[in-house]
């Protein structure tokens, strides 16, 4: 019986993309569904993709597809900053008056166009957005502390020496050099 459940179990990964500009919009999403499969192959392990390359406002929950029972993983770098503020409400005209002189009392030269710069969010602002998942209906899961330390040791033994990983407040942070890259933490719906 645990055999079939095993055998039955596949990694199904949705990869959204926003359409590129031409003749083959999705020409990127699916070649990231390629590697994939390729990677998945090698290693013997089940796996399905399916490619979304859509507007992320136009994206609809159905798009999805997803299953009765299945464990969904988000994997967001460098796309929360986009979202809205969930405290924002529309229908405030106190907030709509300050939501206007907000842009308009904004300097022409920020406004650059395709010469803007994005600049990465800094380790503080993960503690808003913990902030905002917990608000949510969200809680945070702890770190495993022996994958937490098998990856450390990986890191010491494969890697350069400037180059950490390590814990803090049920965040894994990866650096260089002191300074934090990536913050990534694990979250599932509260249960009230």
């Amino acid at each position: 019986m645990s055999h079939d459940l095993i055998l039955s179990r596949r990694l199904r990964i949705t990869g959204i993309e926003v359409p590129k500009p031409g003749f083959r919009p999705t020409e990127q999403v699916e070649e990231t569904g390629r590697r994939l499969r390729e990677y998945a192959n090698s290693f013997g392990v089940p796996f399905d993709y399916q490619g979304i390359a859509k507007k992320r406002e136009t994206i609809r929950v159905e798009d999805l597809q997803l299953r009765q029972e299945e464990v969904v993983i988000a994997n967001c770098l460098y796309r929360f900053r986009n979202l809205v503020d969930e405290t924002l409400t529309m229908d405030s005209p106190r907030e709509g008056v300050d939501r206007e002189g907000h842009f308009w009392k904004r300097p022409e030269i920020s406004c650059e166009g395709s010469e803007r710069v994005e600049r990465p969010e800094t380790y503080k602002t993960c503690r808003q957005w913990q902030i905002r998942n917990l608000r949510t209906g969200f809680e945070q899961l702890p770190l495993d502390p022996e994958i937490l330390n098998i990856k450390k040791n990986k890191v010491k033994e494969l890697h350069h020496k400037n180059f950490v990983i390590d814990e803090d407040s049920k965040w894994l942070l990866q650096g260089w050099k002191g300074r934090i890259v990536y913050a990534m933490s694990t979250w599932k719906p509260s249960i009230s």
